[in-house]
């Protein structure tokens, strides 16, 4: 081939690629570029534990009360859960499945209390920000009862965001979480309406997670070359919305509600095809969905939806 074939093929495939462009940026949302103007804080990270470590710490394998997890609160909170998981594991008995689920959660949501009072000064939602957030909201939110419908989220935060920096303490793939146009897991709810406190406690939940990660506390996971930050209170930050009672698991179809909020896509929502979805995480965790369980007598609790969350690298 003559160099001034080359150079015409290569001019033409320049061409190409610009059209494509133009094309597809003519579908992305105004709402989805201004998250490029979000000005939130750099999270400076410490080096990461060893994967090993860190799988051996969130399945609460290491001794404890010796300094082998990466805080106090966290020794506990594995010391407490450990045994509850096991009895969970055993028991048969839909009450005592639920008792034990709960049981769980509280301990999860004792450990987020414990750890956002231990928050320094530099993570603290800052009062101006606090205020202005709350003005936007109210203009934009439901007059009868100030509520927010989920598909209204991000063009909350854009409007907010057209007049002034983002400057919550939150790591950037956790509000890419929360407000992302196609990739969010608010926006994804069906017939769900938030306060004001509602998105203010998801903002202090997903801070927590976020110093989590900026101390080395992170689950790293290898794929093309890129690493995945996966986090145990991010998945309970979202599971709140649907579990608004702190049950600490849900029935079939909240639990299709919260697969939907982390966008999964079924043929039909039905129990088989969740055990076929996740069939591999399910032959290891077979104490999760009993046997013989149906739809009716289903119980998703949250520590399946901490396994998928994991495992997914949602």
């Amino acid at each position: 081939m003559k160099a001034s074939q080359i150079a015409y093929a290569k001019r033409l495939k320049n061409l190409l690629e610009r059209r494509v462009a133009d094309y597809n940026r003519q579908f992305v949302p105004k709402e989805a570029t201004i998250l490029e103007d979000y000005k939130i804080p750099a999270v400076h990270y410490l080096p990461p534990k060893p994967h090993s470590i860190q799988l051996d710490e969130t399945n609460g394998r290491l001794p404890f009360d010796e300094d082998n997890y990466h805080c106090e609160e966290y020794n506990n909170l594995m010391k407490n859960i450990t045994g509850v998981r096991e009895k969970y594991s055993l028991a048969t008995g839909i009450e005592e499945r639920k008792s034990f689920a709960t049981e769980e959660i509280n301990h999860w949501h004792n450990y987020m209390s414990e750890r956002e009072k231990s928050l320094p000064e530099h993570c603290e939602i800052n009062p101006t920000s606090l205020s202005l957030l709350e003005e936007c909201f109210n203009r934009e939110s439901e007059r009868r009862n100030k509520t927010m419908r989920s598909d209204r989220i991000v063009e909350f935060h854009y409007k907010y965001a057209r007049k002034r920096p983002f400057d919550i303490f939150i790591d950037h793939q956790h509000m890419l979480q929360i407000l992302h146009p196609f990739q969010g897991y608010m926006s994804a709810i069906d017939d769900r309406f938030f306060t004001f406190d509602e998105i203010i406690k998801m903002y202090r939940q997903q801070i927590v997670a976020s110093y989590e990660k900026s101390i080395g506390q992170t689950y790293l996971a290898s794929k093309f070359l890129n690493l995945i930050v996966i986090d145990e209170l991010s998945c309970l930050a979202f599971w709140d919305i649907i579990d608004k009672e702190r049950k600490g698991y849900v029935d079939f179809n909240n639990f299709v509600r919260v697969l939907k909020m982390f966008r999964f896509h079924l043929p039909q929502w039905t129990l088989n095809n969740i055990r076929h979805e996740f069939q591999f995480l399910l032959d290891d965790n077979k104490s999760e969905i009993l046997e013989n369980a149906g739809e009716d007598n289903f119980i998703g609790r949250f520590n399946l939806t901490r396994l998928i969350f994991l495992e997914r690298g949602l």
